[in-house]
This record gives structure tokens, C-alpha cells and sequence, in this order.
């Protein structure tokens, strides 16, 4: 009996622990209930703006692979436009 006595008293200390931690969880859980159902009509009026949002974040990404693309193109265009603007002027020039 004397050699149960200390695992016992180990044993009520973690079950006081536990005891606590439940009641503390349980205070968390009603305080947390009213906020969850606050919380819902506000989830529910920002979706369609986030929706919105992420449809626009979407088209504006592709707008600006497209100007990209262009750029690309414009740079080579650019080069090979250049002498051709030089030789023209000095077509007109000569003419």
C-alpha cells in the first residue's frame, strides 16, 4: 500500500491538470461559439467581393503576359527598325 501511495498522488495531480484544461477548453468553446456566428454574415458578405477580386487578379495577369509577349516582340522589331529608319531618311534626304 505504501508503494501505491505516490504513483496515486502523481496520478490526482494529472487528472487535476486534466480537469482544469477541460474547464479552461469549455470557457475557450462559449466564448468561441458567439464569435463563430458573428463572424458568418461577415464570411458571407466578403465572398463575393474576393471572388471579384481573385476574377480581376486573374485578367490583369493575363493582360500582362500579353504585354510581355509584346515587349518581346517589339525589342527584335525595334533593332531591325532602326537601320531601316536611317536609310530611309537618307532616301528622302538624297531624294
Amino acid at each position: 500500500m505504501v508503494i501505491h501511495q505516490p504513483p496515486m498522488a502523481i496520478h490526482q495531480i494529472f487528472m487535476a491538470i486534466h480537469q482544469t484544461s477541460i474547464v479552461i477548453h469549455q470557457t475557450f468553446l462559449v466564448i468561441c461559439q458567439p464569435l463563430m456566428v458573428i463572424h458568418q454574415p461577415f464570411m458571407a458578405v466578403h465572398q463575393p467581393p474576393m471572388a471579384i477580386h481573385q476574377t480581376s487578379m486573374v485578367i490583369c495577369q493575363t493582360f500582362l503576359v500579353i504585354h510581355h509577349t509584346f515587349l518581346a516582340i517589339q525589342q527584335p522589331l525595334m533593332v531591325i527598325c532602326q537601320p531601316l529608319m536611317v536609310i530611309h531618311q537618307t532616301a528622302l534626304a538624297i531624294h
